[in-house]
C-alpha cells in the first residue's frame, strides 16, 4: 500500500495502516488474555486488546428493540461517572449502547476490566479478576414478535397510503411486553451498509421505533375512558341517555357531528343511547355531551390514572410520554381551556397523544381495572400499580360495550373483526384519528461554489432535518433558511395547492383489544380478567374498523396459535402444530 502511494505522490511517507494494530489471534478467553499479556509484556509492538462482538439474529422484527452500539465520544468521556476508575471507565477506542436495550442495559452488559500486577521478584502485587457483562433477559416472545411482524408486512402494503404501523401485545396481570412490533424494520447486520438509504426514507421511516417513540392522536379508543370518567364522577349514570341525530345541535344541523357513514356525506344518527350502546357504536354525540359535563380537568385526571402522559416503564431511551393536555399544559401554550377542548378530548382528538405501547396498556386497564407500568427488561422488581376508582358495575358496562363492538351485528367492528375461537371472543375498540399529511421532502434554493443558483430537493420530515441533511451533503453551499419550503407530502395532496388544505385530511387507524373468555353459549365471562391485551396501529389507514380491525382478528389467531389455549406467555411452542 505504501509503495503504491509513494509511486503516485513521488515521495516517501508512512501510512496509517503501518501504525495500526492488526489482529493475528482472536477469541482468547479471560485466562488466555492474562497469560498472553504476561508473556508478551517485553514486546511493545504486540498488544492484547479486549473487544466485544455482537451476533444479531437476522430479523427485521428486532433491531428497534435491541438498539445499536456507537463509538465513545469526547462527551461520553467528559461525563463518565467512572472516569477516575481505570477498571470501569470508558476508553476512547470502545463502544457503548446508544439506543434500545443496548443503551438501557449498558450497565449490566458492560462488565469490568481486571488487573494483574507483579513486582520485579515475580510476586503478585495485585490481582483483580475481570467481571464479564451480565445476561439481560427480555420479556418478549420471539416467535410471536416475528409472526406479528410478518403479518404487518403482509397487510400494510395493501392499505391506501402505506407508510408504517405497530402492534404491541401485553400480558395483562404482569404487564410484561410479549411483542413490540414496529413496521417497517430493517436488518441489524446491514444497518451500517444501508444507513443513508434507511435514514433518507421519509415516507416509511424504517429507523423510527413507532411502537414507543411516535405519539399519535388516539381517536375513539379513548371513548370508554371518557365514559369511565363520567360515571365515576357522577356526571352520567348507567341509564343516562343522549339522543344522537348526527349533530350536536340537530335542529340547525350544525356544530360537532357524529362520524360520517363510509362512502357518503351523511352523518350517522344512532338515536337514543346509553353508555354500553355508545361504546358499541362509537357515538361522538354521546361523548361530546359526556365530555362537556366532565370537563377538561375531570377528563385529564382519568387520562392520568390510565397512563396518558406518563412514562410507560419500558425503560428504553426512545420512549415518548405522549401528551395529557391538562389545563396547565394548555395555558403553557398561550391559551385558555374552552368547551371545545372537552369535546375534542372526549373523542381522543385535540392535543391528547399516545404511543402504541400506551394504548395497549390502556386496553389492559380496561381489561383489569388496574394501571401498571409495562416491563420489557426483567429485573425482578415489581413496579408500582394502582386500581382506578371505578365501581364494578361501571366496569361491566364498559366491558359489555367492548364485547358488543365486535360481537353484535351493526356495531363498528362486527363485519371486520368478529372473532370467536377456543373459548375466547375478541373484544375491542376502533379508533380513527384525523391527521394532516406529513412533509417528506423540502425544496432548498442555494448558490453553488461557482456562484450559480440551483435548487435541491432534500428528504426530511422537518425544515431543520432537511437543512442539516443538505449541509452534510453539500458542505459549504450557501442557502437561506427562510427560503426552505415543503416539496412533497405523504399522503399526497389532492389538488394543485402546495400546502395541506380542507379535503387533504387523513386518518390513522387504531384497534385495541383483548381476548375475553366466553361460556358455551358465547356470552362473555365479564368477571374473568383477560390474560392478553394488544393494540394495532395503521398509519393513514383510514377507518379503524376497516383497516386495523382485520389485522386485530389475525393477531388473535396468532396469539392462540403461539401461546396455546391458555394464552400462557410461558407456553412452550408446539412445532408439530400444522
Amino acid at each position: 500500500m505504501r509503495k503504491v502511494l509513494e509511486d503516485y505522490h513521488g515521495y516517501e511517507f508512512p501510512i496509517e495502516e503501518e501504525r495500526m494494530a492488526h489482529a493475528v489471534v482472536e477469541g482468547l478467553d479471560d485466562q488466555d488474555q492474562i497469560a498472553a499479556r504476561q508473556v508478551l509484556q517485553d514486546y511493545p509492538w504486540v498488544e492484547v486488546r479486549a473487544s466485544t462482538y455482537r451476533y444479531y439474529h437476522r430479523s427485521h422484527a428486532l433491531p428497534h428493540i435491541l438498539g445499536q452500539l456507537g463509538a465513545v465520544t469526547e462527551a461520553t468521556l467528559a461525563g463518565d461517572p467512572n472516569k477516575g476508575n481505570e477498571l470501569t471507565r470508558y476508553r476512547s477506542t470502545e463502544k457503548l449502547g446508544v439506543s434500545g436495550v443496548e443503551y438501557a442495559a449498558e450497565g449490566e452488559l458492560r462488565g469490568r476490566r481486571g488487573l494483574f500486577q507483579q513486582n520485579r521478584a515475580g510476586q503478585v502485587v495485585e490481582n483483580i479478576s475481570a467481571v464479564n457483562g451480565a445476561d439481560v433477559t427480555l420479556t418478549l416472545r420471539l416467535d410471536l414478535q416475528e409472526a406479528l411482524y410478518e403479518l404487518m408486512a403482509e397487510m400494510l402494503p395493501n392499505t391506501p397510503y402505506p407508510s408504517g404501523g405497530a402492534i404491541v401485545v401485553l400480558d395483562v396481570p404482569t404487564r410484561e411486553v410479549l411483542a413490540l412490533v414496529s413496521y417497517p424494520g430493517y436488518d441489524s447486520r446491514d444497518y451500517r451498509k444501508h444507513y443513508n438509504e434507511l435514514a433518507g426514507d421519509m415516507r416509511r421511516q424504517p429507523l423510527r421505533f413507532r411502537a414507543i417513540a411516535n405519539a399519535y392522536a388516539p381517536g375513539s379508543i379513548m371513548k370508554p375512558l371518557t365514559c369511565i370518567a363520567g360515571l365515576s364522577l357522577g356526571k352520567i349514570t348507567l341509564t343516562t341517555t343522549f339522543d344522537c341525530q348526527g349533530y350536536y345541535y340537530p335542529k340547525t344541523r350544525s356544530g360537532r357531528k357524529c362520524w360520517r357513514i363510509h362512502g357518503t356525506n351523511r352523518r350517522k344518527a344512532h338515536g337514543p343511547l346509553m353508555v354500553s350502546d355508545a361504546i358499541a357504536h362509537s357515538c361522538n354525540i354521546f361523548m361530546y355531551h359526556t365530555g362537556e359535563r366532565v370537563g377538561v380537568r375531570g377528563l385529564c385526571d382519568y387520562f392520568d390514572m390510565a397512563g396518558v402522559g406518563r412514562s410507560s416503564g419500558v425503560g428504553l431511551p426512545e420512549a415518548a410520554r405522549g401528551i395529557n393536555p391538562t389545563e396547565s399544559y394548555i395555558n403553557s401554550r398561550g391559551r385558555s381551556v374552552t368547551k371545545g377542548d372537552a369535546w375534542n378530548y372526549a373523542i381522543g382528538q385535540g392535543e391528547v397523544n399516545m404511543t402504541p405501547l400506551q394504548t395497549a396498556n390502556l386496553m389492559a386497564v380496561y381489561a383489569g381495572g388496574i394501571y401498571k407500568p409495562v416491563t420489557l427488561i426483567r429485573t425482578g422488581s415489581e413496579p408500582a400499580q394502582w386500581r382506578l376508582p371505578v365501581k364494578a358495575q361501571h366496569w361491566r358496562a364498559i366491558r359489555s360495550g367492548l364485547f358488543r363492538v365486535t360481537n353484535e351485528r351493526g356495531a363498528t367492528a362486527y363485519k371486520t373483526a368478529h372473532f370467536v375461537r377456543d373459548g375466547y371472543a375478541l373484544c375491542g375498540k376502533t379508533g380513527s384519528a384525523t391527521v394532516w399529511p406529513a412533509v417528506v421532502s423540502y425544496t432548498i434554493p442555494y448558490t453553488t461554489a461557482a456562484g450559480e443558483e440551483a435548487v435541491a430537493i432534500v428528504p426530511g420530515n422537518s425544515k431543520r432535518e432537511a437543512g442539516e441533511r443538505f449541509e452534510a451533503h453539500y458542505g459549504e453551499m450557501d442557502f437561506e433558511w427562510g427560503l426552505v419550503v415543503p416539496h412533497d407530502y405523504w399522503p399526497p395532496l389532492q389538488g394543485s395547492h402546495k400546502r395541506p388544505a380542507k379535503g387533504d385530511e387523513k386518518e390513522h387507524a387504531w384497534f385495541i383489544a383483548y381476548l375475553q373468555a366466553v361460556d358455551r353459549s358465547g356470552a362473555p365471562m365479564l368477571d374473568v380478567t383477560p390474560r392478553i391485551a394488544f393494540s394495532v396501529l395503521v398509519e393513514f389507514g383510514g377507518s379503524g374498523g376497516r383497516a386495523a380491525g382485520p389485522i386485530a382478528a389475525r393477531v388473535a389467531d396468532i396469539l392462540l396459535d403461539t401461546l396455546g389455549p391458555g394464552l400462557d406467555p410461558d407456553a412452550v411452542r408446539d412445532d408439530t402444530r400444522p
